[in-house]
């Protein structure tokens, strides 16, 4: 029998290392920007100079009338937001320079369809309630183990992804405050999505490419 495990070479590895501790810290780095999104600005209310709180959504909240405390608030809010803002957009240019580096060490070859799929769900901050399973884990099994499995044991046109049933409460309110769907997310992965007619829990691509819920 043919083995159909493949080493990855030093150079590889390390190059695995360096795109993943990227990934992390642009991870990190979106949460702590994803708490001071929206604004802050001061507005004349009744002759009161006042902090106002706009939430990402347009909603607007009073902070209070102008004081050491509020622009203490302010000013500690704006620095928070530019860091953060900063931060993210070098880790960015940080993390494509990486995945070129996989694509010439060929260290990164899930699907790139797969790939957009996850990062939506990521960006959504949905992506905890769900787990891939099936032949596409095996892609981060052979990274954990170093090594590559053979082409014609990877090859499979769907991807399976197990839904966390005891979060389910948790992620219906996350896509409500994302005035969205699963099959909307999905569609900002590939706008050509659409539920497979009599099995609403799988999507398809116009390629043909399936996105399986499990639950």
């Amino acid at each position: 029998m043919a083995n159909i495990f493949l080493e990855l070479s030093e150079s590889q590895k390390r190059q695995y290392i360096d795109a993943e501790t990227v990934f992390l810290a642009l991870a990190q780095a979106r949460k702590a920007a994803a708490e001071v999104r929206g604004s802050m600005f001061w507005r004349d209310l009744k002759g009161t100079r006042t902090l106002i709180r706009s939430s990402a959504s347009g909603g607007q909240k009073s902070l209070g009338a102008h004081s050491e405390s509020t622009q203490k608030l302010f000013d500690s809010f704006m620095l928070r937001k530019t860091n953060a803002e900063a931060r993210v957009k070098a880790l960015k240019a940080q993390l494509a320079t990486q995945q070129r580096l996989n694509r010439a060490h060929r260290v990164g070859r899930v699907p790139n369809i797969v790939v957009n799929v996850l990062n939506v769900l990521e960006k959504a901050g949905v992506a905890a309630h769900f787990l891939v399973v099936g032949t596409h884990a095996l892609y981060a099994f052979e990274t954990a183990a170093g090594v590559r499995i053979a082409e014609q044991a990877m090859a499979t046109r769907d991807v399976d992804m197990l839904f966390d049933t005891r979060k389910r409460l948790a992620f219906f309110t996350a896509m409500e405050k994302l005035d969205s769907s699963l099959i909307g997310l999905l569609r900002k992965a590939d706008a050509s999505f659409e539920v497979v007619e009599d099995q609403h829990y799988r999507a398809r691509n116009n390629d043909g490419f399936e996105v399986a819920i499990r639950g």
